[in-house]
């Protein structure tokens, strides 16, 4: 797994998977730019505009679209504004960010890019409309752009994780909580962001060669579980 010489984004890069993830590749000797919401706030559109300006020259290999958010709601109390918001940053941030990266890798004719979507992009449970339309989204997304960009040399792939210790997992779970997912999980245990930071590293290496348009889950074997 050599990345030397490849260049990487990692959006939402400074914490949880996105720092993981981020680790990883400059482990294996990728220069990794990896952004906060202090960077980049892709909720805003004058600010995800600046940042497109601001990497458009980039000759970037490798992008993750890692950066998301969670707003829960019951369907009846779902705002448009939150709405609004959960899209924006989890699914028309990774398409404008891509549209203008994969100009440099067509021209380049190689490319990487992963989506970090997640189990509630093919599944769900209640509250979770505007989260799992943004997943779902980013699903049909990742498949489309796989479709434009193979004659590029591109490859194109999502990730969806289950439930993975995070400080975002841990505010949104009890202990309990914790406890009654793990026995619903074959491998009994939550996944870890090095899992999720290994299988992003094979998708964006050159062991990769052929693999694209896919959507690999990893969630100890979780939604099998029927």
């Amino acid at each position: 797994m050599n990345l030397k010489g490849k260049k990487a984004l990692v959006t939402g890069g400074s914490r949880g998977i996105g720092k993981a993830i981020s680790d990883k590749l400059e482990f294996y000797g990728a220069e990794v730019i990896r952004t906060s919401t202090n960077d980049v706030d892709f909720s805003d559109k004058d600010s995800t505009t600046s940042f497109i300006e601001k990497i458009r020259d980039i000759e970037i290999d490798i992008l993750v679209n890692n950066a998301g958010i969670c707003i829960n709601n019951f369907i009846g109390d779902v705002s448009y504004e939150d709405f609004d918001k959960v899209q924006k940053v989890n699914l028309y941030g990774p398409f404008r960010v891509t549209q203008s990266v994969c100009e440099g890798m067509k021209k380049r004719g190689y490319g990487r890019i992963v989506n970090i979507s997640s189990i509630k992009g093919t599944g769900s449970s209640e509250r979770r409309l505007s989260y799992t339309t943004s997943k779902s989204g980013l699903n049909g997304m990742t498949r489309t752009m796989a479709c434009d960009l193979a004659p590029y040399g591109i490859l194109v792939n999502s990730i969806s994780p289950g439930f993975t210790n995070t400080e975002l997992t841990d505010s949104m779970l009890t202990q309990s909580d914790k406890d009654y997912l793990v026995e619903r999980i074959p491998m009994n245990r939550f996944g870890e962001v090095e899992d999720v930071a290994n299988l992003v590293s094979f998708f964006v290496s050159d062991l990769n060669t052929y693999v694209t348009g896919q959507d690999i889950v990893i969630d100890g074997g979780y939604t099998i579980n029927m």
